[in-house]
């Protein structure tokens, strides 16, 4: 099978840190072929630390690179620029979230790209990581029943609490309505990122709830503090909950009722193995009966959890192309994700009103 070739606009940390490694550890799928950066500096040092090609100016680089697939790796508010002029040669895209800052300019990114006739999808990939791979499969199997509400806190911004929500009620139930609000607090002046030069001493937390066409709901909690803050647990503690007819889970902890009126729990293994001194994640497996199992189809690569889930895109993307089928995530899940995102702010901006969507 030949390596699609790829190219990654923006060479800050989400590439060097995350595509580079992952996309360098699948070179029997994927060819790394260049990589671009407005910084002429910033593209240079990230194609001498990983002896790739560097350019500054996008036309020069596709004069002398041909590639499958752009990947726009670029921070939030340079990402619809981005996908615009990279579009404009051809490639199918991979576009980092939110798909854009407003759903104006997601739109625009929509049109181009079916006026080029190429794939979009976006890289999302809290939904698509392990640890949420094996509680998708277990709704799927009805291990719960019907899924009534679903809860996170600390998770990630907006669009990200919406995928993952939205992956437990179902992407096929439309949201119809958002509730927001939200409130500054007062905290002990702390340093809450390594390299930054002020304290952080006010913390706003943010609280969602999304109606779905069938009355089920989901609801979100977010403090800007969950990101690098020693004051909070932050992400590591994130939580998830889900309550359906039948049982609930929190976290990696589900249970179920089995028709006898009484609490059972199911015990959700993790099988590893080591491979180049990486821990890697071989399945999950839910003592159901009969048991659920998860495979992690990286099993047999050096990668961490998070590298799956940014496996899992690069690779939706690749079947895409090669075969020319439907894309798991898309642009429509997208714009609906950073709706709802949207849509909390604009609530909490209002007093709480409801939104409606869709």
């Amino acid at each position: 099978m030949d390596q699609i070739k790829v190219v990654i606009i923006g060479a800050g940390k989400r590439a060097s840190e995350g595509y580079i490694p992952t996309i360098q550890t699948l070179s029997d799928r994927f060819h790394l072929a260049a990589i671009h950066d407005i910084d002429p500096d910033r593209a240079a040092a990230a194609g001498a630390q990983f002896d790739i090609p560097s350019y500054s100016n996008l036309e020069e680089m596709f004069s002398n690179v041909t590639a499958d697939f752009a990947i726009i790796a670029v921070p939030a508010l340079e990402i619809h620029q981005a996908t615009m002029d990279t579009a404009e040669f051809d490639l199918h895209l991979l576009v980092e979230t939110p798909i854009s800052i407003d759903l104006a300019s997601a739109d625009q990114i929509a049109r181009i790209a079916k006026i080029h006739n190429v794939k979009l999808e976006i890289a999302e990939t809290y939904y698509r990581r392990p640890h949420e791979r094996i509680k998708q499969l277990m709704i799927q199997e009805d291990v719960f029943g019907k899924i009534n509400l679903a809860y996170c806190r600390f998770v990630g911004k907006g669009y990200h609490a919406a995928s993952i929500l939205r992956s437990y009620i179902g992407f096929d139930i439309p949201p119809v309505h958002v509730w927001g609000h939200q409130q500054d607090f007062q905290v002990q002046p702390h340093t809450q990122f390594p390299n930054a030069t002020d304290k952080t001493d006010t913390e706003c937390w943010q609280h969602g709830v999304i109606e779905f066409r069938d009355g089920r709901r989901a609801v979100y909690d977010f403090t800007t503090l969950s990101y690098g803050s020693p004051l909070r647990w932050h992400r590591s503690k994130a939580t998830t909950e889900i309550y359906g007819e039948k049982g609930m889970c929190v976290g990696l902890e589900p249970m179920i009722l089995n028709g006898d009126s009484k609490t059972h729990p199911i015990v959700i293994r993790r099988q590893e193995t080591v491979i180049a001194d990486v821990n890697v994640l071989e399945a999950y497996v839910a003592e159901t009966k009969p048991k659920i199992v998860w495979e992690n189809p990286f099993r047999e690569y050096p990668l961490t959890d998070s590298q799956v889930a940014l496996a899992l895109c690069l690779t939706d993307l690749e079947n895409a192309i090669r075969n020319d089928t439907d894309l798991e995530y898309g642009f429509l899940n997208a714009r609906t994700d950073r709706e709802i995102d949207l849509a909390i702010g604009a609530s909490a901006d209002n007093n709480g009103i409801g939104i409606e969507i869709l």
